[in-house]
């Protein structure tokens, strides 16, 4: 597998720059790595079930000038549940993003970004059940661990984004993209798996900056039916999801809404995911490298199959953290709640990101 995934990338990185000026090449290229541990133990009566992930991801970005950027994605690291571990990788994921340079008939140039992605399948599949039960808790709204499998085939995906100064203060923009799924087997010796392809919508305003302002975004989704070994299995509903963050006097506040339809399968029957709201206040502390502490709420609604959780946090973050002269983003949060049935859970998070530049 290892040696897969080092052919693979070694491949793309080729195919993508082989044209380009070494120099070139050298000056534009900034890296950016990170580590993420998690730690989740649920607790009823007297017994105790423990879920664990470090996870180390991994981005390369090109870019030449303003209008045009390369990005290789990469996801790696190992998590366990009730003593089950599994080490798993991502599938390479490659993003084109070109911010129009010049008018184009009824398109302004910088007014219009297009983005193209593509997922290569080198990321770990097949799993046993078990295993399988493993990433399906990584999953889970009020645990949310970094997913470090290959969940698709040959995916890609194709959009569009636009945004206008409406006013000094006054930023608006639109967008959507069609996300295309590959088939693949999740599991070792079952069926092809074909999941849905999404279709998103989202409408995004800005007020201000980030000393006095909010941003916000709606975003809607529907998709196409689920097959496995070529037949129709399900029909997915469809997602609202809405974000904002609001800035005054050093403080932020951040809230978070997502839902999804309920699933409707062939052979009878619904299936309905959790909502989740996230809520969280935190203040910009001056004259410390932009330490934010701050609080928040979790809600985990009913869904089929997962009961209703509340989920209090505290924590801290920073940006742009210098350590040897590269910005690091360091993070800790702790998080104490309950899920509906007398469960407890606690849930510790702590990482960091860091990108730099080898080569001016």
């Amino acid at each position: 597998m290892l040696k897969r995934i080092q052919f693979t990338t070694f491949f793309l990185a080729i195919f993508l720059l082989g044209h380009i000026p070494l120099s070139a090449q050298l000056r534009h290229i900034t890296e950016n790595a990170g580590i993420t541990f998690q730690w989740n133990r649920f607790s009823y009566e007297q017994n105790h079930t423990s879920y664990y992930a470090l996870a180390i991801p991994l981005r390369a970005i090109y870019a030449p000038n303003r209008y045009q950027s390369v990005a290789v994605f990469l996801n790696q690291g190992y998590q366990n549940f009730d003593e089950t571990g599994l080490y798993g990788v991502s599938d390479v994921q490659i993003r084109y993003q070109y911010l129009l340079s010049r008018n184009m008939g009824f398109l302004k140039a910088e007014e219009w970004t297009f983005l193209a992605e593509i997922y290569v399948p080198t990321g770990t599949k097949k799993l046993e059940p078990l295993k399988m039960t493993v990433t399906s808790t990584a999953r889970i709204p009020y645990v949310r661990a970094p997913l470090l499998y290959g969940i698709a085939g040959f995916s890609a995906k194709f959009g569009a984004l636009f945004s206008r100064p409406v006013s000094e203060n006054l930023n608006i923009g639109f967008g959507g993209w069609y996300f295309y799924r590959g088939s693949y087997r999740p599991l070792k010796d079952g069926g092809k798996f074909n999941p849905a392809d999404e279709i998103l919508l989202t409408a995004a305003v800005e007020v201000g900056d980030r000393s006095t302002g909010f941003v916000g975004d709606v975003r809607y989704g529907f998709y196409t039916s689920e097959k496995v070994d070529g037949e129709k299995i399900a029909s997915p509903g469809a997602l609202l999801a809405a974000s904002g963050q609001f800035f005054r006097w050093g403080w932020e506040l951040t809230a978070i809404y997502f839902n999804r339809g309920a699933t409707r399968f062939e052979f009878g029957g619904d299936f309905k995911s959790p909502s989740l709201f996230i809520s969280r206040v935190g203040y910009r502390i001056t004259g410390s490298e932009h330490l934010i502490p701050y609080l928040g709420y979790e809600h985990t609604g009913n869904g089929d199959r997962l009961y209703a959780a509340n989920v209090f946090l505290v924590g801290f973050y920073s940006r742009q953290v210098r350590l040897g002269g590269f910005p690091l983003d360091p993070f800790v949060e702790l998080r104490l709640g309950s899920i509906k049935g007398g469960t407890k859970t606690t849930g510790v998070r702590v990482g960091t990101s860091i990108a730099f530049q080898i080569y001016r």
